[in-house]
């Protein structure tokens, strides 16, 4: 008779592995839930017209192999090392890692618990690779800490999570990023009351070629038409609290990602979200 204690490890191990397998297939990690977001323009700028995107997609992705794994794990361990006393348990979220070809313009981004990155991503100790790795790890965290992030966006970033009335009608011109899906964010600061997106340039011809705007609201979140809008360089009272952050301004995903990478790799802004950010991550 086979003892019933090996029955039950035997039962645990089907199930875990099971478990362990459905998180790491390629399917879990980038699905249809992603590409059903996509807009007409986003179809466009991604050469996706008269493709199976989901298939396409994944014919373009593959694990990384143990060369780029080691790699990968040595650059970690040295962002831990560089982060020093400001690292926290916060940011040892297990990930696992993606190399594609030709997808998303060779932008890095995440999916679910995976950091995807283009083949001709270099995997050095420069601070351009340990800050956008670090960056990629944060999105991560932002999906399983939420709660977190939420806080920082809504006591220290002037940020509201409201249901935006008629946002679709916006959304149709602006990019998708698996980063940052969900666009209900408002951003209330000295009076103005606006949502950052992402918009496509008028003659748009990839997802490179967009500009941030911030979209005016009224005081029942509904979007003003005709709308109004502007960009994002141009809001003073944005740029008043967050500073001048180049492209990585269009969503407080982005934002957060942006300013916590650099601020743990030792890069100091005198803005007053950065003193905020300081703030929030002492209290973790």
């Amino acid at each position: 008779m086979i003892p019933i204690f090996f029955i039950l490890c035997l039962i645990y191990f089907i199930f875990y592995y099971i478990k362990q397998k459905d998180i790491f297939t390629l399917e879990q990690v980038i699905n249809q839930k992603y590409f059903n977001k996509f807009n007409l323009k986003d179809i466009k700028a991604r050469g996706l017209s008269n493709k199976n995107i989901q298939s396409y997609y994944h014919s373009l992705i593959r694990k990384s192999n143990s060369n780029e794994l080691h790699l990968i794990n040595s650059i970690f361990k040295v962002i831990k090392k560089d982060i020093g006393h400001k690292y926290k348990p916060l940011l040892d979220i297990p990930i696992i890692i993606y190399i594609f070809r030709e997808l998303e313009n060779n932008f890095p981004h995440t999916h679910h618990n995976a950091i995807l990155i283009p083949e001709t991503f270099p995997l050095n100790m420069s601070y351009y690779t340990k800050n956008t790795l670090l960056h990629e790890k944060i999105h991560i965290i932002q999906r399983f800490k939420k709660d977190n992030f939420y806080r920082l966006y809504e006591k220290y970033w002037n940020f509201r999570y409201f249901k935006i009335n008629n946002l679709d009608r916006i959304e149709k011109f602006s990019r998708t990023n698996p980063d940052g899906l969900d666009n209900n964010w408002v951003y209330s600061y000295q009076g103005i009351h606006i949502v950052i997106l992402s918009l496509y340039n008028k003659n748009y011809k990839d997802i490179s070629d967009v500009s941030s705007y911030g979209i005016y609201l009224d005081n029942s979140n509904n979007i003003i038409f005709p709308v109004r809008k502007k960009k994002l360089n141009e809001i003073k009272e944005f740029n008043h609290f967050f500073g001048n952050l180049n492209v990585n301004n269009y969503h407080p995903n982005e934002i957060s990602a942006e300013m916590l990478a650099m601020m743990l790799l030792g890069k100091k802004t005198n803005t007053l979200a950065y003193k905020k950010l300081l703030e929030w991550w002492e209290q973790l």
